[in-house]
């Protein structure tokens, strides 16, 4: 499904009544483990995600959590119920894992390790380990890029799939999912969507722009610019007044898309009494 712009009512958006819609969390935030009801939106949200493998796993991170979903769902580990052939693994594990026969049983011996441990607890471990992969909160767009072992005029590409997190740009090989490269999105500094290309310029952290080429431009676009602002809001609400009789100069780095240039300014800093 398409995300829908939260500043506009469903009536502006044309959303008919009868139209069903899902609630989500589009831009990752830190949980603070104080709201139950955020913390089953997060868990149901990451669970999906898992299962369906849009946030791809390792072996071990799939059955770890495989574990504490069934903790979850079943409650403690009873060794005369749950046996090889109890799990329903399509329902616990992404589709790269739940055909794998040898794994059932490394995800009874963890779920044993989980006995007396709550619903809510399971559901915050749940949460807090998908919150530790690197493909946490990702969005993935399937792409393509230019073969820069190929001579340029032959224009030979191949597909991969790129994915936008709170805190990073991750390419990912098209057929395992493996994480080939992340960028930091501290490391952007422009980015523009033409057509059917989208540019990355992460400044002197690559020696050329990142071009991708997709249909996907604008919707990468915002997602990041999303993301871009709750950093940079982020480090103004963390940042500290200098108290000094003189103003003080700081530098501030602007990042922004390529249309806007990216600046470097001098700015002043005054305390404030």
């Amino acid at each position: 499904g398409e995300w829908l712009d939260g500043a506009r009512t469903l009536d502006e958006l044309g959303v008919a009544p009868h139209r069903a819609l899902s609630l989500a969390v589009r831009y990752e935030r830190r949980y603070t483990g104080t709201d139950p009801v955020q913390l089953h939106l997060l868990y149901v949200q990451s669970r999906d995600a898992i299962v369906s493998g849009q946030f791809p796993t390792q072996e071990g991170e799939a059955k770890d959590l495989a574990a504490l979903q069934s903790q979850i769902v079943e409650g403690d580990f009873n060794a005369s119920r749950h046996k090889p052939g109890f799990c329903k693994l399509h329902e616990l594990l992404p589709p790269a894992h739940a055909t794998n026969g040898a794994i059932e049983p490394k995800i009874l011996a963890e779920w044993r390790k989980l006995v007396g441990m709550t619903e809510v607890n399971a559901k915050f471990r749940y949460v807090q380990l998908c919150r530790s992969l690197k493909t946490y909160g990702i969005t993935s767009f399937e792409v393509r890029v230019r073969d820069k072992k190929k001579q340029r005029h032959l224009k030979k590409t191949h597909p991969l799939y790129v994915g936008v997190t709170r805190d990073s740009i991750i390419m990912m090989n098209y057929d395992t999912h493996a994480v080939e490269k992340t960028y930091p999105l501290t490391h952007l500094r422009r980015w523009a969507a033409s057509g059917d290309t989208f540019t990355l310029d992460f400044g002197d952290y690559e020696d050329d722009y990142v071009t991708l080429i997709t249909s996907h431009g604008e919707a990468i676009s915002q997602l990041i610019a999303g993301y871009i602002d709750i950093i940079l809001k982020a480090r103004s609400e963390g940042s500290a007044l200098v108290e000094d009789d003189d103003d003080a100069a700081v530098d501030v780095v602007s990042v922004a898309p390529i249309r806007a240039q990216a600046a470097r300014t001098r700015a002043a800093v005054t305390a404030s009494g």
